[in-house]
């Protein structure tokens, strides 16, 4: 590995809360030590990861309450740390981990819900394809208004 990787290896094992030797990388000044430095770097990733579990799944996190819904996104967090600098796929995991871990496994409907935010959020996924335009539709012949089926 380059020294850049190794670095960069480093530093997401301190993001993830590993051991990590990362700090001896980091300059200490008069306004913080390394470690706290890369505390705040940590701290701000995990609020980071947090706000895309939030916007992904808010009527599971209005169904727990904000105590439940964080001890979930923790676990969450712990189990998957996000893999890919690309964060749209980063919550699929959910509702699996609702399905087949306790305590999530006592309340099923929870994985349901969080089943359908993933299904809706899925929902507006779709390949390039080219639109119809206005004009399109006049060149369609009046009479087959009336029976016309739109496919999308």
């Amino acid at each position: 590995m380059t020294a850049l990787r190794d670095m960069q290896h480093e530093f997401l094992k301190c993001l993830l809360e590993r051991p990590s030797t990362i700090s001896k990388e980091i300059v200490s000044n008069e306004h913080a030590s390394a470690e706290r430095r890369l505390s705040l770097y940590a701290i701000g990733y995990k609020l980071r990861l947090k706000e895309v579990i939030e916007g992904d799944y808010e009527q599971v996190n209005t169904y727990l309450g904000d105590d439940l819904f964080d001890q979930l996104m923790e676990e969450y967090i712990a189990r998957h740390p996000s893999r890919s600098p690309n964060l749209r796929y980063y919550t699929q995991y959910l509702p699996t981990l609702l399905l087949e871990n306790a305590p999530w496994t006592d309340s099923p409907e929870i994985h349901e819900l969080a089943k359908i935010e993933q299904i809706f959020s899925d929902s507006f996924d779709s390949a390039d394809r080219e639109s119809v335009t206005i004009e399109d539709l006049t060149q369609i012949d009046p009479t087959h208004w009336a029976t016309l089926t739109v496919r999308f």
